[in-house]
């Protein structure tokens, strides 16, 4: 508006400039800028997409391990298996609970041992109290009497004492030999639960999830490595039987950081080896063994991390 209305100035200004002195003698009324004013609302911006198929609600349920420090040794299903409540779907390594429970076994029998032998004093204490008291009766009238002397009384009568304070003592052994073997049955009830809980069972019919289906690794070991060509066959001979020996679930995962080497190559045929334990991430340049690193740790999946130099430095 600015712009046209200088060009027309000047238009007028070149061709009547004594027109434009009569029109200004007279004045006119300018109709000034239009404004349109418009009510704004806030609308939520959907979309509809088409989809065929069944749509189920479901609820995800961790399952884990109840017992702490026994690795898994069986895993009973396969991801997106349909399972029912009760079902078990995974197996605890048990021996150590087994080795207890025959510890336990072994005190119930010593217990049930001790009973009875206990139990076998008490009779025969009963029977030594029965005659020294019957001893003892004799004597008091015998010394009454006058027949027996004085030290003979005074033996008769501590054996008679003698052999009530034994019975007593067999009585209290029978009932630190009772207390003892209902530790041991209490004791027994818990070692059974653990083994009971051994196998992790499902708590509701669902289905599994890919992500808990897998057995984890309790041990993840982390290699970068980098034109390691010469040492790998090295570290892959000591690594892998030393991990074995552990005897729990691990995990190496191997970081080829660009290199230039056969590195990738020997990689690929380890995983091919040994692919139950062994991940391989190959890099497609050179970013530095830190970054290796902070790449391994994301891939872990065991409870323990470690780091390892490829040349076992």
């Amino acid at each position: 508006m600015i712009r046209v209305a200088a060009v027309s100035l000047v238009a007028l200004l070149a061709a009547a400039p004594g027109a434009l002195a009569a029109e200004a003698a007279s004045p006119s009324v300018s109709a000034g800028p239009a404004v349109t004013v418009q009510v704004i609302k806030r609308e939520m911006i959907t979309d509809s997409v088409i989809v065929t198929g069944t749509l189920v609600a479901r609820e995800d349920i961790l399952i884990s391990a109840q017992i702490d420090g026994y690795a898994i040794t069986d895993i009973l299903v396969e991801e997106g298996d349909r399972v029912k409540a009760g079902q078990v779907l995974a197996k605890l390594n048990p021996q150590t609970l087994e080795a207890s429970l025959a510890q336990n076994t072994a005190q119930i029998a010593r217990a049930d041992a001790a009973i009875a032998a206990a139990q076998s004093n008490i009779v025969e204490a009963q029977a030594l109290v029965a005659q020294a008291q019957n001893s003892f009766q004799r004597t008091q009238t015998l010394r009454r009497e006058g027949i027996t002397s004085a030290e003979v009384f005074d033996q008769r009568q501590a054996s008679a004492l003698q052999t009530q304070a034994r019975l007593v003592s067999a009585r209290e052994q029978l009932r630190l030999s009772e207390a003892d073997k209902a530790l041991a049955l209490a004791q027994r009830s818990d070692w059974l639960i653990r083994i009971e809980r051994t196998q992790i069972k499902a708590p509701a019919d669902g289905l599994m999830d890919p992500a808990e289906t897998r057995m984890k690794p309790a041990i993840s070991v982390i290699v970068p490595v980098y034109n390691e060509e010469q040492g790998l066959d090295a570290l892959f001979a000591r690594l892998y039987p030393a991990l074995d020996l552990l005897a729990e679930p691990y995990e190496i995962i191997f970081i080829n950081d660009g290199s230039r080497d056969r590195s990738a190559a020997i990689l690929r045929a380890q995983f091919t080896r040994r692919p139950e334990v062994t991940r391989v991430i190959l890099f497609n340049g050179n970013f530095g063994q830190h970054m290796a690193i902070m790449a391994g740790f994301e891939a872990s999946r065991g409870e323990i991390i470690l780091t390892l130099d490829a040349d076992l430095q």
